[in-house]
């Protein structure tokens, strides 16, 4: 599976995504032993220089639709010199809700992208939350890793769509996009949102027709509640010492009528952005082969000034020079990300151990009953459990309350 997953059977990556997201104790020493056998492989073959993109929002702001667009022209089959990755494929990972009473997924996202679909370059899987907060899976940060084995040049991560809090989503990828839609509430609203700190550019969805001045005033509005988020330097805390001004941008996921209709068959969609998005890309590799101060300065045009909707060659461009101006510092995320998914992957071991150990069925079932009873405390008995397992182990309490994205 291994070998065919690193030469990019698209059966052996999804049997190996399978693996990884199986709670079986049989297939957690299977897939273990899985991505040993992938990371062997994949070391002896080129590591494709990858982008990974999050994009997260609430429902209802058209994320799967907004993915579809960038996607079909992620996968085109043009060549491109501007193109600054070896790969024009791309994988979609997709996180739907469980239900909490049942623990069923719908899984329906695949049915809002069936032109992606019919892509040979285009790769999408869903995977079901399970009760997971943050609004990505368990083994979304493996699933992304073994997409990247299989050649996919760009992952693209959307996020169940849970609130104001869906961070986690940073812990795994370059860069997040924070999709917005018109009339989701007012300034105050828009500071509220915790995910509004991680976003990298912020786009606002549905400007078409009559909802376009409703797209503009929440541009406008959004970029009044990030320049209150942002230190002395432009950059936001935490994150690289260069300045990167977080451009908001509008767009449309709407899917417009041939070139040859009529004015009356638009629907509110005009002449001019009908031709807009049926440009070909060639016009916009100026701003990718622009030397970096003159991208820049393009970004920061576009988020202050460009009020038109921008098609997906351009979001794709402002993207690329985000990569370009992060530079090392994405790697260096890269590495902070793996190793807050280490202890994480720690933690989950030693809960998993603790569950299965026979020897320590007694003692839990004396601390459940102590616990049944309000005769402890849930952190006493933990302390307890913890002591017997370690005893003499005492160790200072250095925990402090963080994001669990900090270390993005």
């Amino acid at each position: 599976m291994a070998c065919g997953l690193v030469s990019g059977d698209c059966r052996c990556l999804s049997r190996a995504i399978t693996l990884t997201e199986s709670t079986r104790a049989a297939d957690r020493q299977a897939a273990t032993a899985l991505l040993r056998c992938v990371a062997e492989a994949r070391g002896r073959t080129p590591m494709t220089p990858s982008f990974r993109l999050g994009v997260t929002g609430a429902p209802g702001a058209g994320k799967s639709a907004f993915i579809e667009m960038l996607g079909l022209f992620l996968a085109r089959d043009t060549p491109d010199t501007a193109w600054p990755l070896p790969s024009r494929r791309v994988a979609v990972l997709t996180v739907d809700p469980s239900s909490p009473v049942t623990g069923g997924s719908i899984l329906g996202d695949m049915t809002r992208m069936v032109r992606l679909t019919q892509q040979s370059n285009a790769y999408i899987r869903q995977t079901p939350s399970r009760g997971i907060l943050g609004g990505i899976a368990r083994r979304t940060d493996e699933a992304i890793w073994l997409c990247e084995a299989a050649g996919y040049g760009v992952v693209l991560v959307e996020t169940v769509g849970v609130g104001q809090s869906e961070a986690a989503v940073a812990s795994v990828v370059d860069a997040v996009l924070l999709l917005y839609a018109p009339g989701g509430g007012d300034a105050l609203q828009g500071s509220k949102k915790g995910i509004l700190e991680y976003a990298d550019v912020v786009v606002v969805n549905k400007a078409d027709g009559h909802r376009l001045a409703d797209a503009r005033r929440a541009a406008t509005e959004l970029r009044d509640s990030l320049s209150m988020r942002l230190n002395a330097n432009g950059s936001r805390s935490g994150d690289a010492p260069t300045p990167w001004s977080v451009p908001v941008l509008l767009t449309s996921s709407l899917e417009l009528p041939p070139a040859n209709a009529t004015d009356d068959a638009t629907d509110g969609v005009n002449a001019s952005m009908r031709s807009f998005y049926t440009a070909e890309p060639a016009r916009h590799r100026s701003v990718l082969e622009a030397p970096e101060p003159a991208a820049l300065q393009r970004v920061h045009e576009v988020g202050a000034r460009l009020e038109r909707p921008m098609s997906a060659a351009e979001i794709w461009a402002v993207l690329m020079n985000f990569r370009r101006h992060a530079g090392v510092h994405l790697q260096e995320r890269r590495f902070q990300q793996r190793l807050r998914w280490w202890w994480t992957e720690v933690a989950d071991e030693v809960v998993h151990r603790l569950r299965t150990d026979a020897r320590l069925v007694p003692l839990c079932t004396q601390l459940q009953d102590e616990l049944q009873h309000g005769r402890l405390t849930a952190r006493a008995a933990a302390t307890h459990l913890l002591d017997t397992v370690w005893p003499g182990a005492l160790v200072p309490d250095t925990r402090r309350e963080v994001p669990s994205s900090a270390a993005r």
